[in-house]
């Protein structure tokens, strides 16, 4: 979308909160939503409640990896972003947007473009002076990225909510890392302010959301302290090891909008790398979280 350009904002599913607030919202046919999904696979969603008199907001993706498995998306009513109190329309507002086709329903629009900003996708840490990390961000690798949501206005009154699916569309290959280094991997998003209004009878509600959009490239290091990593286990001088899937740490406050920190996650997976060859030395992979070769292993430290 170009700047001033709008669209409508297709249902795709609904359901009713329960007296005790769950609900569960399921799309019928997974196939139907190839026709929202960006030419990487991405399907970023907007989930909208009311409940007691008042209006929810969250934004939250799924890349197409995780629909292809079957995985969902789970979503806490009670961290949903207030909409605000709906803005009452006179008749002929109303009879307006009738004209218009806007009687009903939610419209987005792209009001600006934010710019590239580094974001990381990977930690290399190693403390072992014969040792290489090689990490790979690879076509198709999906990073959820944070976004934001107003009720207030278009620069104030922003509060963190939910995230958006981003996937890479060319693979960068970060330079080998040799020795006793601890950085993070970062490479470019571009973000942009969204605009959504949604419209009832004689009334209407208006929120602004700031979110990535694309992936723009390029490589960046930044140096930062090793993490705590204490689930440790020997490897021969020689050894290699590749952790190729599960989930890495969530980086907080990846980037900032409006003084609100918004965060970034990516996942190692078969299209991405994060390789560690003990070649001139031997010691240990230790994880934060679990075991290297674990799932609940969210960063990995060379020692």
């Amino acid at each position: 979308m170009e700047v001033g350009e709008s669209l409508v904002i297709d249902p795709v599913a609904k359901a009713f909160v329960e007296s005790d607030g769950e609900f569960d919202l399921k799309v019928e046919n997974e196939k139907s939503l190839e026709q929202y999904a960006s030419r990487d696979g991405d399907v970023n969603f907007l989930l909208m409640g009311q409940r007691g008199g008042k209006s929810f907001a969250r934004n939250f993706g799924v890349d197409s990896g995780s629909l292809q498995e079957g995985d969902g998306a789970v979503i806490d009513l009670a961290n949903l972003s207030p909409v605000g109190t709906p803005e009452k329309m006179d008749g002929a507002a109303f009879r307006a947007d009738i004209n218009a086709e806007k009687a009903s329903g939610c419209w987005t629009e792209k009001v600006q473009d934010l710019g590239a900003k580094w974001i990381p996708v990977g930690g290399v840490f190693s403390q072992n002076s014969g040792g290489t990390i090689d990490y790979q961000y690879s076509t198709g690798q999906s990073s959820k990225l944070g976004s934001s949501l107003s009720t207030k206005s278009a620069t104030s009154g922003f509060s963190a909510s939910g995230s958006s699916s981003v996937s890479s569309t060319a693979t960068v290959d970060f330079p080998v890392q040799k020795g006793v280094k601890s950085r993070l991997a970062k490479t470019k998003f571009e973000y942009a302010k969204f605009r959504t209004t949604c419209y009832a009878p004689f009334i209407s509600r208006t929120s602004w959301t700031i979110r990535a959009t694309s992936w723009s490239g390029g490589t960046s290091f930044a140096n930062v302290p090793a993490p705590n990593a204490k689930y440790c286990v020997p490897y021969l001088k020689g050894s290699k090891f590749t952790k190729s899937k599960d989930k890495q740490v969530t980086w907080t406050g990846a980037v900032s909008f409006y003084g609100v920190g918004l965060s970034a996650q990516t996942g190692w997976s078969t299209k991405g790398k994060l390789a560690f060859n003990f070649a001139s030395k031997s010691g240990k992979l230790c994880g934060v979280g679990g075991q290297a070769t674990s799932k609940d292993s969210y960063q990995i430290v060379m020692k």
